[in-house]
């Protein structure tokens, strides 16, 4: 009976949309967490668009012209010595503008060898909100496997995620009356969502708060931030 199931093999549920895989029917659950041709829904207010990643990298562009950062290394949470080589590589300094702002980073798992050469990617989303005296920064992972944001912001199949931002400013000449130099950093768990019901309001859930009043000139319409994001 062991033989007959391990034989049984059936269509990934997104053929539809290109995938050509038929896994063996006990794995499905375990193909569908890393499958590429997932769709994902689109953040638009109004906007009903869904396709595979590929897909929706294209209409963020093309449609919204919404900002992305492509090919970004997920980092570990204790990277060990002789990997901060590694580390130094995983930070991104990004000009974040009012909206929002979409980092693709690549997550390979070390430990399964060259079985990870299909590196799994994480579509994170950063979404700049202006309100008075400050820019807030609230950080989500869009996947079609995460659940709606729960209490401890992790759907029950993916890896923990976690974002690190940072701001520096050093003020010269006569740029601040009192204050020569500034330095912020945050690090926070990120929530995943599949937008099934929505982009949740940013209000009341930013992990990240620059006030205005550190803002040089050239920062009024985009923020300067380092970020790391990490996936265990």
């Amino acid at each position: 009976m062991e033989r007959l199931v391990e034989s049984i093999h059936v269509p990934c549920p997104n053929a539809a949309h290109g995938c050509t895989v038929r896994p063996a029917y006990y794995d499905k659950h375990n193909h569908l967490q890393t499958c590429g041709h997932t769709p994902y829904h689109c953040p638009g207010e109004a906007c009903d668009f869904i396709g595979t990643m590929a897909v929706l990298m294209d209409h963020f562009s093309g449609v919204h012209s919404w900002p992305c950062t492509t090919k970004v290394r997920a980092g570990k949470k204790c990277p060990v010595l002789q990997d901060l080589g590694k580390l130094c590589r995983e930070y991104l300094n990004i000009r974040l503008h009012d909206g929002f702002y979409f980092v693709l980073a690549d997550h390979t798992d070390n430990s399964q060898g060259a079985a990870a050469s299909a590196s799994p990617h994480y579509l994170f989303l950063l979404n700049v909100v202006w309100q008075q005296l400050v820019h807030g920064i609230s950080v989500l992972c869009i996947h079609p496997n995460g659940t709606a944001i729960s209490g401890d912001g992790q759907g029950p199949s993916l890896k923990e995620m976690k974002c690190e931002l940072s701001y520096t400013r050093f003020m010269y000449g006569n740029s601040h009356p009192q204050l020569t130099e500034h330095f912020q950093k945050s690090g926070f768990r990120v929530a995943s969502t599949d937008l099934s019901n929505g982009l949740p309001g940013p209000d009341g859930c930013f992990q990240f708060v620059v006030p205005d009043s550190l803002l040089a000139d050239s920062e009024k319409d985009a923020i300067l931030v380092t970020a790391r994001f990490v996936i265990d």
